[in-house]
């Protein structure tokens, strides 16, 4: 709903009147007039500027000071765990190379699952004869190719 020409003219009006009697006042009733006038438009906004009291700053100093002692003892724990998870790894390593080793050394490959990829060596008081008949059987030395499979199985593949 728009205002009427007539209605903007009187209120112009009264704003030009307000502003010369303004000021005609005194220092101290302009002072008590702002006073009022601000204490209408706080009381309009909602809250008025709040003035900050010291006992505040020193408030949020101190919370401050508490959430940078929580920050930094969480930073030290979490280092904490952080190496301890760090030594438990290396710990794991160590025992899984110590395992690989005691493997090689009893003739084991690294995975269980897989045959070693070398044949220890023949006792050599066995004879000679007796190695050479077991290569003989293998399926390498057959008349027949390999398929593709047998061919990249390490069990097809003659003992060095």
């Amino acid at each position: 709903m728009r205002s009427q020409p007539a209605q903007l003219y009187d209120l112009s009006k009264r704003a030009i009147a307000a502003k010369e009697s303004y000021k005609k006042m005194s220092p101290s009733k302009k002072k008590e007039e702002n006073a009022k006038s601000n204490a209408n438009r706080a009381s309009r906004k909602g809250s008025g500027p709040k003035k900050a009291k010291p006992s505040d700053a020193v408030k949020r100093a101190k919370e401050a000071e508490k959430r940078e002692k929580k920050r930094l003892s969480d930073k030290k724990r979490w280092e904490e765990l952080n190496d301890a998870a760090k030594e438990v790894v290396r710990a794991n390593a160590r025992e899984a190379s110590a395992r690989r080793r005691a493997g090689r050394d009893a003739g084991l490959s690294a995975n269980p699952k897989r045959s070693p990829r070398w044949s220890p060596q023949p006792d050599p008081s066995t004879p000679s004869s007796s190695t050479s008949s077991s290569t003989s059987s293998s399926p390498s030395s057959s008349s027949t190719p390999l398929t593709s499979t047998q061919r990249r199985s390490p069990r097809f593949h003659a003992a060095p």
